[in-house]
């Protein structure tokens, strides 16, 4: 048999039957009791464990469900945004696309403009090239005209000059004749 000693607080009293068991009873006592103690420990500790995991869980659910608000919240602020930018791009597209067919117009204004005035370049030219040509020809003309002239005068004053020529040589010839007569009479 074991004796053992078992303190209890000073303001608790010891229940009178405890004097009344025998050791037996004693030892299951201090089992049982033991057993029990630890049980209800463990069911506080369970307990508190769980109301601390469900309190847990309930603050974890309620910042989830705020957290989640609040990127509910800021998706739909930026998927605005982003609506807002696909709007400005489309009209920024719809404005290019505007001007580009704009640009186009104004070209092909532009190039039938050029292609007219071309046209009246060309037909400018050609009258002035034909003008020109004209003109060539008729100084052609003129100057195969005053090549004839020339050319003709240049032969009258050929033949002056063999006639006065031959009438110098006649001279000469007369007067060599003359001058031979003389001699001769002489």
């Amino acid at each position: 048999m074991f004796q053992i000693s078992l303190s209890i607080p000073l303001n608790r009293e010891m229940p009178a039957i405890i004097n009344k068991f025998s050791p037996d009873e004693n030892y299951l006592m201090i089992e049982i009791g033991s057993s029990a103690i630890q049980k209800i420990k463990s069911s506080v500790i369970e307990k508190d464990h769980r109301e601390l995991q469900e309190q847990i869980q309930l603050e974890l659910e309620e910042t989830y469900k705020n957290d989640i608000m609040k990127l509910h919240i800021i998706n739909e602020y930026k998927i605005s945004e982003y609506e807002n930018q696909i709007n400005m791009e489309k009209l920024e597209e719809t404005r290019l696309r505007t001007e580009i067919n704009e640009l186009r117009t104004s070209i092909e204004l532009q190039k039938q403009e050029n292609r007219l005035r071309l046209v009246g370049l060309e037909n400018e030219y050609s009258v002035k090239l034909q003008d020109e040509k004209n003109k060539h020809q008729i100084m052609l003309l003129e100057l195969k005209q005053d090549k004839q002239r020339l050319e003709d005068h240049f032969d009258n004053l050929l033949i002056q000059k063999e006639e006065i020529n031959m009438k110098k040589s006649y001279k000469h010839i007369s007067i060599v004749l003359d001058i031979y007569q003389m001699e001769i009479v002489l």
